[in-house]
């Protein structure tokens, strides 16, 4: 990449992710009492370079209702107004069979807040619907298939890399998505939503209860976000 590429690693060692109540439900939210949704970080110390960790960060969900969702985020601090370019790295693993089974989707995503709008960035891996990886409509709140297959096996590693452009009329193309070193083009260009809040970059992770919520847990190591500014 361009030397002007900002790459900040390791958020998975973080402890600053908030979890802020039922926010993931279907449909925005729930009036209803919130399950148990824990983010455990990685232990050791961070790396000085992209490598695989050895102690990955524990996301478990335990739904209190079906389609209790577990949604984390966590603020990246910094005025990152001038990058138009992301890539958002990670590996997630389902450890056992019964994680897998009670897994109804895993998603990530990033979300910026510029000039008055809202560039949503969101992935989903749909395991228990379609089997397919969906991106997400913010402006209609629905998830869009794709034709990339859900792959995903208990106790093996996912490793995911999606880049992202914002564009000069308010746009924002999932251009690619990259599973276990295989790239997806994709190509899909939304308007940005206008929303008047205080500029700011948010990366965020997502566990979804099924229709009978069993506790699961998901191991996450690898979250870097990669950014350069338009013209590099």
């Amino acid at each position: 990449m361009p030397n002007t590429v900002t790459t900040l690693l390791g958020f998975e060692h973080q402890s600053d992710w908030i979890q802020p109540s039922n926010t993931g439900d279907t449909g925005g939210g729930s009036a209803r009492p919130n399950g148990t949704f824990l983010m455990t970080p990685a232990t050791h110390e961070m790396p000085a370079v992209a490598a695989i960790p050895a102690s990955p960060a524990t996301f478990s969900a335990q739904g209190n209702y079906p389609y209790n969702n577990g949604y984390w985020y966590r603020v990246i601090p910094g005025a990152w107004d001038a990058m138009t370019y992301f890539a958002y790295q990670l590996q997630f693993m389902l450890p056992t069979s019964a994680d897998l089974a009670a897994s109804q989707a895993v998603e990530f995503e990033l979300q910026q807040n510029i000039g008055g709008h809202i560039y949503n960035m969101a992935w989903q891996a749909d395991i228990a619907g379609t089997k397919l990886w969906r991106t997400f409509d913010y402006n209609t709140s629905q998830w869009i298939p794709t034709d990339i297959p859900v792959s995903i096996t208990a106790g093996e590693w996912t490793v995911v890399e999606a880049i992202f452009l914002r564009g000069e009329s308010c746009t924002l193309t999932h251009v690619s998505l990259s599973l276990n070193g295989v790239v997806y083009p994709v190509n899909v260009t939304r308007p940005a939503t206008p929303r008047l809040e205080s500029d700011y970059l948010h990366c965020a992770f997502q566990l979804d209860s099924g229709s009978t919520p069993i506790p699961y847990t998901c191991k996450v190591q690898g979250v870097n976000v990669s950014m350069m500014p338009s013209g590099t």
